[in-house]
C-alpha cells in the first residue's frame, strides 16, 4: 500500500512524505490512535518510501524492496509485536544487536513496535537505551493508543504523530470502492468499525460479517425465548472464541439503533438500516432505560472478557441479562 491508497490521515500523512523528501527525520516517531485506524500501515509504508528503489517520496510498492517489506522479509525493516501478552526485553535486546551494524540492503534500518505500550518496565528502560543513543540510519516507529500508556521518558524522545478515527462518509465510499459493497452495506461496516479502517476490513472477512443479520434477529428474539434458548444463543457467541470482542459493537449497534429511533424516528441514523423495519416495531416497546443497560451490560461483559473471564459463562449472563 502506498500513500495514496491510504484512507484519511491526510495531515500525518503529508508530514512524513515532506521529510521523507527532505530527508530529514526524527530518530524516533510515537503514531498515537485507536488499535485498527491504520498506524502500522502508515509506518510499514514509511519503511517502503524510504527504501523504494524507484520513488521518493512515495513507494511503488513494485520494486524488490517494496515486495519484500510488503511479505515483512526485508532485512532492514523490522516489526517487534508482543510475544503473548507483552514486548519481550528479549525481543528488545536482540533487536538491539542487529542495530550495531549497518543497514544491510536499504538506505535506512525502519524498526516498528507494534503495542509499544505492552512493554513492561525493564523492556521500556532497555528500549529507552537506544532512544538516548540512535543508531544512525534508523528510524523507530513506536505504535500506542495513548501517550499515556508509555513512560514519560519515551514519549519525550519520540516525535509524536495522532491519528484520529475516520469520518463516516469518506470511509463508506472507499469501503464500497475497495469491497465492492452497497453503498448501504459499506456504511453499515463503517459505523460498526467505528472509524477504524483495519477493524472494517477485519470484520468484512470474517464469518461475523457473514452472520450479522443472524446475530441481530437473534437479539431480537430473546425476549421470546425461554432460558434454555437464550444459553443456545449465548454458546454459539462463544464459539467465536477470541474473536468473540469483534461481536460486542454489532450487538451494541441494535440496541443504539432502537434508541435514535425512538428519540429522533430517523432512518438515515440508523445504523443497521436493512433492519429499519424492525427497529420501528421494537423500539416503541422499549424505554430509553432498559436500552443503556442493555448496552452498558455488554460494555461490561466485554471488560470482563478482557481480564480472561470463561467466555460461555460470561455471554450466559449477558443473554439473561438481555432479556
Amino acid at each position: 500500500m502506498s500513500f495514496e491508497q491510504i484512507i484519511g490521515h491526510r495531515r500525518p500523512v503529508r508530514l512524513l512524505q515532506k521529510a521523507i523528501v527532505n530527508d530529514h527525520f526524527p530518530h524516533a516517531y510515537l503514531f498515537l490512535g485507536p488499535e485498527g485506524i491504520g498506524k502500522k500501515i502508515t509506518a510499514l509504508t514509511v519503511a517502503k518510501a524510504l527504501n523504494c528503489e524507484e520513488k521518493r517520496e512515495d513507494c511503488c510498492d513494485r520494486c524488490i524492496s517494496c515486495r519484500k517489506i510488503e511479505d515483512t522479509n526485508h532485512p532492514d525493516v523490522s516489526v517487534i509485536s508482543p510475544d503473548g501478552q507483552f514486548i519481550r526485553i528479549e525481543q528488545i535486546r536482540q533487536l538491539q544487536r542487529s542495530l550495531s551494524y549497518r543497514p544491510y540492503e536499504g538506505r535506512k534500518r525502519v524498526c516498528i513496535f507494534d503495542g509499544a505500550d505492552r512493554m513492561k518496565a525493564e523492556g521500556a528502560n532497555a528500549l529507552l537505551k537506544t532512544l538516548e543513543e540512535p543508531p544512525p540510519e534508523t528510524l523507530l516507529i513506536l505504535l500506542a493508543p495513548e501517550r499515556n500508556s508509555l513512560l514519560p521518558t519515551i514519549v519525550s524522545r519520540c516525535q509524536q504523530m495522532s491519528f484520529t478515527s475516520l469520518p463516516i462518509d469518506p470511509m463508506s465510499e472507499e469501503l464500497a470502492n475497495r469491497l465492492s459493497l452497497e453503498k448501504r452495506e459499506a456504511n453499515t461496516l463503517a459505523e460498526l468499525s467505528q472509524g477504524s479502517p483495519g477493524r472494517a476490513i477485519e470484520m468484512f472477512h470474517h464469518e461475523i460479517w457473514q452472520r450479522r443479520r443472524k446475530i441481530i434477529h437473534d437479539l431480537i428474539d430473546l425476549g421470546s425465548q425461554g432460558v434454555q434458548g437464550a444459553f443456545a444463543t449465548a454458546e454459539s457467541l462463544a464459539n467465536f472464541g477470541e474473536d468473540l470482542p469483534l461481536v460486542f459493537p454489532l450487538m451494541i449497534s441494535w440496541y443504539r439503533d432502537l434508541i435514535i429511533w425512538n428519540e429522533q424516528g430517523d432512518v438515515d441514523r440508523l445504523i443497521n438500516q436493512d433492519f429499519s423495519e424492525m427497529v420501528k416495531q421494537k423500539a416503541i416497546l422499549m424505554s430509553r432505560k432498559s436500552l443503556v443497560r442493555r448496552i452498558e451490560a455488554i460494555n461490561e461483559t466485554s471488560k470482563a472478557l478482557s481480564r480472561n473471564a470463561n467466555r460461555l459463562l460470561a455471554m450466559e449472563n449477558l443473554m439473561l441479562r438481555l432479556r
